[in-house]
């Protein structure tokens, strides 16, 4: 596995699992993505590893704040494209 400055955030996530900014990102393309319990962890990663990381922080609590909403709009979608 590399670990060039190119390499993807999951393999930059596994090259240095204490970079806060991996985290973030990674929560960043979860929470896109709608994977939002994988996002919560991620954004809670990057926390751990820079308690003063503040867009992290923000946003895992904008995550708590709108997640349960977002996820029931995104199952209702689902069973919509079932039909």
């Amino acid at each position: 596995m590399s670990c060039r400055l190119g390499s993807t955030i999951s393999n930059r996530r596994r090259c240095d699992p204490g970079n806060a900014m991996v985290w973030y990102h990674l929560g960043l393309a979860d929470r896109n993505l709608g994977a939002w319990d994988d996002a919560a962890r991620a954004f809670a990663r990057a926390i751990e590893s820079n308690p003063g990381l503040a867009e992290a922080r923000k946003a895992l609590a904008e995550l708590e704040r709108r997640g349960p909403a977002v996820r029931l709009l995104h199952g209702l979608k689902g069973l919509f494209r079932g039909r």
